[in-house]
């Protein structure tokens, strides 16, 4: 018999339509076919059997094997071509799978709407052969715990038990006691410390809270504190409340005059008899005459020395933070830094230090005293500041250059490299704010946007077309603003300018609104197109592109951002892209 005629009634393979968790399935199934007439034709060769599986697998299934690296291999006698084909295309349309996965998904299964019980039967075997449910019932009882397990994790721990290839129970229960151990370390060292409770066989976890020492109330280091320039009701003197008053209480009528006195830098000292130990002789003038005084609370005595300028620091990253992770340029060398809005000062760990001064580090200044301190939060004791040094700051983004000074601390056994909160935000890498109110305040420092620089692109026209000048269209009221804003932020960055002259060519502006809710400005140039001189050049088509991949190995892609926008035209081409708007005339 022809072998051509035997193999008419096997259809090409295709799977451009079939979703990627099918593909597998589709591939299996049209290839045990193919064997099947490989065998009926008894085609031996193993050349023969390659030319075959890509005459009659289609286009498609030539376009996927000539792609996949090592599977186009000669014909020899020490190599069999047919088989390293099917191994090739069996790696990739069948990639290897997690057995615990696998086992899951045999569990979800459930019959199709329509699908009769023999059908879901014979799915269920199909998928059965793919799962080891084990070979014995301890080897059943650790699976069923493994899959239990995998099931309420949480998944940073789901995803570290999937990367083993073979998940034994024992390697579940060090990786589960490791994640526990490790998720307690970091809540203490994060902020929370573990009090005894009421009960003495039970612990609880509270969180420390910070008291300020003018205002008694507890808010963050970067909020203004209540008491700033307010007067005590008790001393008279200002930059504290009466409730957290250091000063013995004042007589009635005798805190006169002393309210513009300036605030002092820390509290007055008193001895052990003026702070618990009232006044024998006070109390009983009290009792006698009747006059009662508000309760007071008792604080701690601040010492004369004590610092107000601590800030506080986050200890501990996680892997959430990548996001957050920025590559900055200090005094020329270039370190990987965490923008951290909760502090307000740029902190350097010794290590880190270290290699920077390896590398020769620019400094501007350099100091070992510091200015400030730093304490970990929920820690009593301030961290180690070696030095302080100011640099220059450069942080690349794409052709522009962010460009600043800032002063730095290098801290003892610190964290991750930090950039505070001033400096991310004069380089402009933290924002602050709504995003509308946002966005007018950066059009003023927008730079201009680049150009390609030498070239100018001139636009033939035919002249003997005649010009036309369209009319206005009016735009909904609800786009109005972002309209504003748009063409703000195009003037600012010099990609339109303003047109005040009488213009010969004229085209209206249409808004298109994207599925995120911003705006797209369109010019409707259909009337300009008909003057354009159109230059006649032959586009590769996608089977030349694909003729010329033949052999590939790497590929990548390229997107240039706004790449029209970075051409420039010259004089006498930019009247054919005036546009007119509820502003006037723009091109």
């Amino acid at each position: 018999m022809d072998k051509s005629r035997m193999f008419a009634s096997l259809p090409p393979f295709s799977c451009a339509d079939v979703p990627l968790t099918d593909r597998r399935q589709k591939w299996m199934t049209w290839k045990r076919g193919f064997e099947i007439f490989l065998r009926a034709a008894k085609v031996e060769d193993a050349a023969e059997k390659k030319d075959s599986l890509l005459a009659h697998g289609g286009f498609e299934l030539q376009d996927i094997f000539f792609n996949i690296p090592g599977a186009d291999v000669e014909a020899k006698e020490d190599n069999d071509c047919y088989a390293i084909a099917i191994e090739k295309l069996d790696s990739y349309f069948a990639p290897q799978r997690h057995e615990a996965h696998e086992r899951y998904v045999f569990w979800a299964m459930k019959p199709e709407p329509g699908e009769s019980l023999t059908k879901f039967l014979m799915r269920t075997q199909t998928h059965a052969s793919k799962c080891n449910f084990g070979k014995t019932s301890t080897d059943s009882s650790s699976i069923a715990v493994i899959d239990k397990m995998l099931q309420f994790v949480p998944a940073s721990l789901r995803e570290k038990l999937l990367q083993a290839t073979d998940l034994t129970i024992d390697e579940v229960v060090k990786q589960v006691n490791a994640f526990e151990t490790s998720r307690s370390a970091s809540e203490q060292i994060s902020g929370q410390a573990i009090l005894p409770a009421v009960s003495k066989n039970t612990e609880s976890v509270q969180r420390v809270k910070a008291y300020c020492k003018f205002c008694g109330k507890n808010h963050g280091p970067g909020q203004n504190c209540a008491a700033w320039n307010k007067t005590c009701g008790n001393c008279g003197k200002v930059g504290h409340f009466r409730a957290v008053c250091f000063s013995r209480m004042g007589q009635p009528g005798s805190s006169t005059g002393s309210s513009n006195q300036p605030p002092t830098k820390s509290a007055i000292k008193r001895n052990y008899s003026q702070t618990f130990q009232p006044s024998a002789t006070a109390f009983g003038k009290q009792r006698r005459t009747g006059t009662s005084f508000p309760p007071r609370r008792l604080h701690a005595i601040a010492d004369e020395e004590e610092e107000v300028n601590i800030e506080l620091v986050e200890m501990v990253s996680s892997a959430n933070d990548s996001e957050e992770l920025v590559w900055v340029k200090v005094g020329g060398v270039i370190i990987e830094m965490q923008i951290d809005s909760g502090v307000h000062s740029n902190i350097v760990d010794d290590r880190t230090w270290e290699m920077m001064l390896n590398n020769g580090v620019e400094t501007l200044a350099r100091g070992n005293q510091s200015d400030k301190k730093f304490k970990a939060y929920a820690q009593r004791d301030c961290l180690e500041v070696l030095e302080m040094f100011d640099a220059e700051v450069i942080i690349n983004d794409g052709n522009k250059e962010l460009k600043t000074n800032a002063r730095f601390y290098v801290v003892r056994d610190g964290p991750q490299p930090l950039l505070g909160k001033h400096t991310a935000q004069q380089l402009g890498v933290l924002v602050v704010g709504l995003p509308s109110q946002q966005s007018l305040q950066n059009v003023g420092s927008i730079r201009p946007f680049p150009s390609v620089r030498g070239v100018k692109i001139h636009i033939p026209v035919d002249k003997s077309v005649q010009p036309v000048v369209q009319r206005f269209r009016r735009l909904p009221f609800a786009t109005l603003e972002r309209v504003d804003d748009k063409l703000k932020e195009l003037l600012a960055k010099d990609i339109i300018e303003k047109v005040s002259e009488p213009s010969r060519w004229v085209s209206p502006m249409v808004v298109v609104i994207k599925d995120s809710g911003d705006i797209r400005l369109c010019i409707d140039m259909r009337q300009v197109n008909k003057a354009v001189l159109r230059e006649t050049h032959p586009l590769p088509t996608i089977e030349d592109v694909r003729w010329k991949l033949n052999g590939a190995v790497y590929f990548s892609r390229l997107d240039i951002k706004d790449a029209f926008h970075q051409l420039e035209l010259d004089d006498e081409s930019k009247p054919l892209t005036t546009f007119i708007t509820h502003k006037g005339k723009f091109n």
